[in-house]
């Protein structure tokens, strides 16, 4: 009887500690300006992101069968930007993620805050925001 009971100890243990744990990961998604631009103008680490680097989730109507870009304003605001890289985040049939997906890279010396305004205008663009660099059990603050 006594390794039953120990036997269920443990899996109540393990069962609370899970719930005390919980999803430690957060995505933070900014998809409206008000809260982007709240979240740029905040002076907390949470609002780092990596120089010259933004995310991007285009419409599928950007890209040809084959996954070339055809959008002529995005093309007309990589080159005013000096693009360097596109990087498809989610590969198809790879991976699981939203569809349309990119890192862009930018020389270092871009003003990011101006580039994620301008691709965000853009009607071919679903969000775009900065690359942020969020550490594990950092303390980020809630935006509304």
């Amino acid at each position: 009887m006594k390794p039953v009971r120990i036997f269920l100890a443990i899996i109540i243990s393990i069962v609370f500690l899970q719930a005390d744990i919980g999803c430690q990961k957060k995505i933070v998604t900014i998809q409206n300006r008000e809260r982007r631009d709240s979240f740029l103008r905040q002076g907390s680490s949470a609002s780092k992101y990596i120089p010259g680097e933004i995310i991007v989730r285009f419409r599928p109507d950007s890209f040809d069968e084959n996954g070339t870009l055809i959008s002529e304003s995005i093309k007309a605001l990589n080159t005013e930007f000096g693009l360097i890289s596109m990087e498809a985040l989610f590969k198809d049939g790879q991976s699981e993620g939203p569809a349309n997906l990119y890192k862009l890279k930018f020389p270092e010396d871009v003003d990011i805050e101006e580039v994620v305004t301008r691709y965000s205008e853009d009607p071919c663009v679903i969000y775009a925001e900065p690359n942020f660099i969020i550490r594990a059990f950092e303390k980020v603050s809630h935006v509304d």
